[in-house]
């Protein structure tokens, strides 16, 4: 999630970075264009279009995803720990992002670890 955040802030700095280069170009003396170049003022403003739009969909896909991942997280999911030795069944409620390997905490902020002979099972709350 660290991650996506950072990927994030990499394009805004991009964007913010070669917009403030784009316009020190525009106060500059412009050399003479090159055969390569096009020197339609059109072509400029509508790559500048084109860049901000795909920064811009680059930016709301990386908030969809943290967003998406956040609330996937948030949801509740119903824990049974089966003692194997005898059978006993323990029921507990907790936030999927609370589930560690065989520890977890539950909705009423207990911490649970479970024993290598006992058994997790776990399914969503719908």
């Amino acid at each position: 999630m660290v991650l996506k955040l950072l990927l994030l802030g990499l394009v805004i700095g991009a964007v913010v970075i070669l917009g403030r280069g784009s316009r020190s170009e525009e106060s500059a003396p412009l050399p003479p264009p090159s055969s390569n170049e096009p020197d339609n003022p059109s072509f400029r403003r509508r790559f500048r279009i084109a860049f901000s739009f795909a920064a811009l969909a680059a930016s709301l896909g990386v908030a969809v995803s943290v967003y998406t991942d956040w609330k996937d997280d948030q949801r509740q999911i119903l824990i049974r720990v089966i003692n194997a030795q005898n059978g006993d069944v323990s029921t507990y409620r907790a936030l999927k992002k609370d589930l560690h390997m065989r520890t977890f905490r539950t909705l009423d902020g207990t911490m649970v670890t479970v024993a290598d002979m006992e058994r997790i099972e776990v399914e969503p709350i719908e």
